[in-house]
């Protein structure tokens, strides 16, 4: 009995180990995720921004001379929350850049990379699979069945 409970406390704890490695690396990928978000949504409101800016200075040419173009309240207010977004922005993607660049625990992946008894193990379940031959088409070739039924290169359709 102390063999297998030494098998099943083991298996606990890889799967408590792999659980973890899941939940950080997801945790880190949800981050990355939510700052895009973030990103893409400061880019719009400065889009929108931009063309609000755009109407006015259209108006401002339109209507009046050149003097006056800097002197209106709205133009300062836009082009204040402009700045505004590219503080944000620019803050935003630095954030990214440090949530992309962070390494998961070492520990862990260290353990998954040395683990070459589970490699062994994983790359014999799927020789075993490799083995299987063609599974349900077993024997069917579908370049067999174009030479068969003269369609290919030749024909039209192709």
């Amino acid at each position: 009995m102390k063999k297998n409970d030494t098998l099943w406390d083991n298996l606990r704890q890889g799967l408590r180990d792999g659980l973890q490695f899941t939940v950080k690396k997801t945790e880190r990928l949800t981050r990355i995720g939510r700052l895009k978000l973030d990103i893409l949504s400061v880019r719009r409101q400065m889009d929108r921004k931009h063309a609000e800016l755009g109407v006015l200075v259209f108006e401002q040419v339109r209507d009046a001379d050149e003097s006056s173009l800097w002197m209106d309240v709205n133009m300062l207010d836009v082009v204040h929350s402009l700045r505004g977004f590219e503080q944000r922005l620019h803050q935003l993607e630095d954030d990214l850049e440090v949530a992309s660049t962070e390494v998961d625990d070492p520990g862990v992946e260290d353990e998954l990379d040395d683990d070459t008894a589970t490699d062994s193990r994983v790359e014999a379940e799927f020789s075993v699979l490799e083995d299987d031959d063609d599974g349900p088409f077993r024997g069917f070739h579908p370049e067999d069945e174009v030479r068969e039924t003269g369609k290919g290169q030749d024909s039209p359709r192709g």
